[in-house]
């Protein structure tokens, strides 16, 4: 629920790019790199982090839009429904699982990781240390 008036007929985060359109180009361009730009996970591992987190934040457009790119990506929507509904058992990596619960602790608060779980996700192949 936005705590500013914004404009109507738009859904999720495009009611936000119509409120302060400078602020469109740029946020489009970060969920470009962080979701398709080269990196250890595929963008279909990383729509269904998307889709999972947005999901647990009950965002109806924002689940519905990673959970139809992740199902392009994967050619599967079954994935999609699983990671949504118990990720621990869906038909996805091990390394996606760690994460997936990371992304999980962080979307109920950042304090929630642990130091296992991070330990769990560098040992699968996850998280450079820096």
């Amino acid at each position: 629920m936005p705590h500013i008036s914004l404009p109507e007929g738009f859904a999720g985060i495009t009611g936000g790019f119509a409120f302060r359109p400078e602020t469109a180009k740029p946020m489009r361009e970060l969920a470009h790199i962080l979701l398709h730009e080269p990196n250890s996970l595929t963008p279909g591992e990383r729509e269904l982090i998307a889709t999972y987190v947005s999901s647990q934040n009950d965002c109806y457009f924002c689940q519905t839009s990673h959970g139809a790119a992740a199902a392009c990506h994967l050619g599967s929507t079954d994935i999609v429904k699983k990671v949504k509904t118990d990720f621990e058992t869906a038909p996805v990596s091990p390394k996606l699982k760690a994460l997936l619960g990371i992304a999980g602790k962080v979307q109920q608060g950042g304090k929630n990781v642990t130091s296992s779980d991070v330990e769990r996700a560098r040992a699968l192949g996850s998280l450079r240390q820096e």
